[in-house]
């Protein structure tokens, strides 16, 4: 099954979220990945209206967003950072120019998710790394108010998101007991 969400058409009050919830946590751990030395490029893969875009301004010589939606990258002008309308699937990089990708809760809407990381390896230097977060509902710890309103959803969510220890497998290419890639941060599975 194959679901599209018109991000065009919520893009006005995408917002809102980061207004009534606490992304502490998240921008804890992004600013801990993005380090305080000095980088050339940082690329969020899914950047949106560009929230997160503003946590990595200053951090790098350059700060690329890349999102579908047009209306999202309209909405993420003003933040200091080059933006570009086009897929995950196909950076508009080139090979080993990027110190570090991040992609916050917007893996499960790219269309190919292996394409994704083969674009990550392509465009990252040796030295680099990536960084996601995402909810995980086959790892059954992370809470959603919405599954209590709407417990179908949670079905659809295990259809559309794939689970941290597949994540970390496709991205590192390991098996999935070896010792995790250090270049890579993941949430425990």
């Amino acid at each position: 099954m194959s679901r599209v969400t018109d991000y065009d058409s919520i893009a006005a009050g995408y917002d809102v979220r980061y207004r009534n919830y606490d992304y502490g946590e998240i921008k804890s751990a992004l600013d801990s990945f993005l380090g305080t030395g000095p980088l050339d490029r940082i690329l969020e893969a899914g950047c949106g209206t560009g929230y997160w875009l503003k946590a990595a301004a200053n951090r790098a010589r350059s700060v690329v967003g890349v999102d579908r939606s047009a209306e999202m990258i309209a909405r993420a002008r003003d933040n200091g950072a080059s933006l570009v309308r086009g897929r995950a699937e196909a950076l508009p990089l080139g090979g080993g120019t990027v110190d570090r990708i991040f992609c916050i809760n917007a893996l499960h809407h790219f269309t190919d998710r292996e394409r994704f990381f083969e674009e990550c390896r392509r465009v990252l230097r040796s030295s680099g790394g990536v960084f996601m977060v995402g909810l995980d509902p086959h790892a059954e710890r992370d809470t959603w108010w919405i599954y209590d309103y709407f417990p179908e959803t949670r079905a659809i969510d295990l259809e559309r998101y794939a689970a941290a220890r597949t994540i970390r497998h496709t991205v590192t290419c390991e098996t999935p007991n070896a010792a995790p890639n250090p270049r890579v941060v993941s949430p425990a599975t």
